[in-house]
């Protein structure tokens, strides 16, 4: 449960996101380790384990113009007061708080004609966590590029390609030496898609991804992955 709420500004280019969440949607009763009472989604009351307040900036370059191209920039960021185990340590510990600050862009990079939607845009996040002792990444970055109507028979299609890149926290591995088990440093995936819009809420996505150093310890080979997924909206 939670609540938002959005600041425009008077010329446009600016806008403010605001939301405060439970922060205890599985109802875990402010025990990390509780396996949770709420294993199907529909229990609805509030949780004892604190809330969720969360913040985002956007920033629209040529928000309405035909002929330029547009972009946006978001910095954003959230503050979670309830209590969380503590990966550094392997007494079953747990600390208050978690934290994450942002980075996301969109540029549009071509457009085949003035006002055009089909055309090459860029895309990037970087997201750092401000908690290293709770999260299991301390950074997180992915950038890409995606193209809509490559192909004249599907004016509304999109390729897709994208690299993402994940570093492990130094207090999770200081657990898992710990443990005796390997160290976790950095993980890395490389994805091309395209998804074929067929009609009115229905598309198809078959996509190929590889990944290099699966699970971040060097221990596991590089994996290729294929797959595909159908979205249907009504």
């Amino acid at each position: 449960m939670g609540g938002a709420g959005k600041l425009d500004s008077l010329d446009g280019d600016w806008s403010f996101l605001g939301a405060i969440y439970d922060g205890d949607p599985d109802l875990k009763d402010g025990d990390p380790t509780n396996p949770g009472h709420n294993q199907h989604g529909i229990n609805w009351r509030l949780g004892t384990n604190g809330v969720v307040v969360a913040a985002e900036v956007h920033y629209y370059r040529n928000r309405d113009g035909r002929n330029a191209l547009p972009g946006v920039v978001k910095p954003g960021g959230y503050y979670m007061t309830a209590k969380f185990q503590d990966i550094g340590e392997t007494a079953g510990s747990t600390v208050r708080g978690n934290a994450m600050a942002w980075l996301l862009a969109d540029q549009m990079l071509y457009r085949r004609r003035p006002g055009s939607e089909i055309g090459l845009s860029w895309f990037g996040a970087l997201v750092v966590s401000l908690a290293d002792n709770v999260n299991d990444m301390t950074s997180y970055f992915n950038t890409g590029l995606v193209y809509r109507g490559l192909f004249p028979t599907g004016p509304a299609d999109t390729t897709g390609f994208a690299v993402t890149a994940g570093w492990y926290s130094d207090d999770l591995d200081k657990a898992r030496r710990a443990q005796g088990k390997s160290e976790k440093d950095y993980e890395v995936v490389l994805e091309l898609n395209h998804t074929f819009v067929l009609g009115r809420g229905l598309s198809f996505q078959p996509d190929i991804q590889y990944v290099i150093r699966p699970a971040g310890t060097g221990t596991i080979d590089n994996a290729l992955v294929i797959g595909a997924k159908v979205a249907v909206q009504f």
